[in-house]
């Protein structure tokens, strides 16, 4: 390849189907959820594995795998093949065999591209909408105006629904220049790396949909409201007002998956309560609103970062 991103769109170009060999990516996969060391060279094999990142387009709708989808589809982005790889993994492996817990019997509609954003604070776009097997007349572009975020010019910049953005982590807009594959040792793509885990980590969503209960992007989505009881956290460590709707459908939000008693990476939603506040059920931790904000682990004990207190 000419240059590295050509090369990582060479490694892998994913056709995903029912008998897709997932066994192939597990050692890789299982280095990656299992060591603290956060600069080791265990990133850059997954790395590997990820050739739809760092190419300026919004949400990656523009790729050269010759052997995926079409070139009008949207490829997974950081939170969508993390999941998806890890619970595909997990389905062929069955479950034991892997670090991670899903819903039971989950079949996640996981190639959907990025999920989607508020086109506004009153007009949400459905779940059901940018899901691969919907019909709906409406399906989330991508590509539309309204939901690209560019660096400037013509059209205008889109801000980040994040204004309190902490400086050393940059909004989705400059991916493509943080990433820079040739150095190994960019601080602040190891930033965004950081950032990209979060995909991988269901957080708190308070409210979604319709009815009065749509997300307000400007009073409810910020990174400054963290400490409020409400919660007003990013969903999916989404950073530019982008639900995760892979996520949303695999983790079965909206009361699917109430079952405290046997705990699993999911959510068990208070229906009743007004202010849509919910409860993170997690192997062995039962994170509040109050809590996500503070130390972050994956499996347990295998891997944690600080979340809060910038």
């Amino acid at each position: 390849a000419e240059n590295e991103a050509d090369r990582f769109n060479q490694l892998l170009s994913l056709n995903p189907s029912p008998n897709t060999n997932w066994a192939r990516y597990l050692n890789v996969v299982q280095r990656f959820t299992t060591g603290p060391n956060l600069d080791s060279s265990t990133f850059d094999q997954f790395l590997d594995f990820l050739p739809w990142i760092g190419n300026n387009k919004p949400f990656s709708n523009s790729h050269t795998a010759s052997l995926s989808v079409s070139s009008n589809t949207p490829l997974p982005t950081f939170s969508n093949i993390n999941v998806g790889v890890k619970s595909d993994i997990t389905k062929h492996l069955n479950k034991e065999n892997t670090r991670w817990v899903f819903i039971p019997n989950s079949s996640p509609d996981i190639w959907t591209g990025a999920g989607y954003r508020k086109q506004g604070n009153n007009n949400g776009i459905s779940l059901t909408s940018v899901l691969p097997s919907s019909n709906s007349s409406q399906q989330f572009n991508p590509s539309s105006m309204e939901n690209q975020v560019t660096s400037g010019g013509s059209p205008a910049k889109k801000t980040t629904t994040y204004p309190a953005l902490p400086n050393s982590i940059s909004p989705t807009s400059d991916w493509s220049n943080a990433l820079t594959f040739t150095n190994k040792n960019n601080p602040q793509r190891n930033q965004l790396l950081l950032r990209a885990l979060l995909g991988t980590i269901p957080v708190l969503i308070n409210k979604s949909g319709g009815s009065g209960n749509e997300f307000n992007k400007d009073s409810e989505q910020k990174w400054n409201e963290t400490d409020k009881l409400g919660g007003n956290l990013p969903g999916f460590g989404e950073v530019n007002g982008l639900y995760n709707a892979a996520l949303l459908h695999t983790y079965g939000f909206f009361g699917t998956n109430t079952n405290s008693t046997d705990p699993k990476i999911g959510f068990k939603a208070d229906s009743s309560s007004s202010s849509s506040s919910s409860t993170l059920v997690g192997s062995g931790l039962n994170w509040t609103s109050q809590d996500v904000g503070n130390l972050v682990v994956i499996n347990d004990t295998s891997f944690g970062f600080q979340l809060g207190g910038w």
